[in-house]
């Protein structure tokens, strides 16, 4: 079974962090945000935290399809809805700015 879920699951997630990028920042990226102030600052921080929370809405879909676990597919459908929720409110406070 471990066999089967390391060629089904782990390529699907590898599948959905590709689509949205890892939602990992780079240090290049937190490098730019260490420099940044004020408005500038603000918008990086809204950018990163929208595409680290598309990696965990990502994440959470491929559990969706692919795990087994009723309980991590249970916590999947909560980060899901709430990462989903605080991109909306993110990309809202960016078109604000």
């Amino acid at each position: 079974m471990k066999r089967v879920l390391a060629l089904v699951a782990v390529p699907a997630l590898a599948i959905a962090l590709a689509a949205c990028g890892d939602g990992m920042m780079s240090e290049k990226e937190m490098k730019e945000l260490e420099d940044a102030d004020g408005r500038a600052f603000d918008k990086a921080f809204l950018e990163m935290m929208i595409e680290h929370h598309e990696g965990a809405v990502a994440m959470g879909r491929t559990e969706q399809a692919s795990g087994q676990s009723p309980e991590a597919k249970q916590m999947a459908d909560g980060i899901i809805s709430s990462q989903s929720a605080e991109i909306a409110k993110m990309r809202d406070m960016l078109k604000k700015m």
